[in-house]
């Protein structure tokens, strides 16, 4: 387990006790909600998604701005921290936030993000994959919506450390998110707690 060998034993009991608290469904999801879950969730491996420097601001605002104007889309659906947050590893990888949820017109409505969801969103990754071969997929259920974090990059038998940080710094900021395959996460954890006391 050479991942976890380099968390702290404070992040570890925090992981582990995370890891075995499944995250509740969200009943009513929307875009935002979305958006404001990647920012935090992303500030466990670049906490400058928080409070993004001036230079990056104005460029992703100008970019926004031309893209909108292009498309015909209201600008300030798109000028926020949040949207800035998820372009920051997604733009030039898998689109920007106008590329991957710009049908969503208005952007604190369930409804709308529902219609959207039905017709857009799927389980390959795209528009979800919000860092290189991290994903935060959301994830339709009986009541409602979950949010799953996935690192199709790690080919081995644990997940990288990017994604278990991601995962701490979002339950940290009280994101309702779990990890794919989330109970052979935690088993690992067990066996690495036992033999590593």
């Amino acid at each position: 387990m050479k991942v976890l060998a380099r968390f702290s034993g404070d992040e570890l009991k925090f992981l582990g006790d995370e890891v075995a608290k499944r995250a509740g469904v969200i009943s009513e999801f929307t875009r935002d909600k979305y958006f404001q879950a990647v920012k935090y969730v992303l500030s466990g491996i670049d906490k400058t998604v928080l409070m993004p420097e001036a230079q990056f601001v104005q460029t992703q605002q100008r970019l926004m701005r031309d893209k909108a104007k292009r498309q015909g889309l209201d600008f300030n659906l798109f000028n926020s921290v949040d949207v800035w947050a998820y372009n920051k590893w997604t733009q030039n990888w898998v689109g920007d936030a106008i590329d991957n949820f710009g049908t969503i017109k208005n952007p604190k409505c369930p409804v709308e993000f529902q219609k959207w969801f039905d017709v857009y969103a799927y389980n390959g990754g795209h528009p979800f994959e919000i860092y290189p071969y991290i994903c935060m997929y959301v994830c339709k259920v009986e009541q409602g919506f979950c949010l799953e974090l996935a690192d199709f990059g790690a080919w081995g038998v644990e997940p990288s450390e990017n994604l278990l940080r991601m995962f701490v710094a979002g339950r940290k900021a009280g994101v309702q998110v779990n990890i794919l395959n989330q109970d052979i996460l935690l088993k690992k954890l067990q066996n690495y707690n036992w033999t590593n006391r």
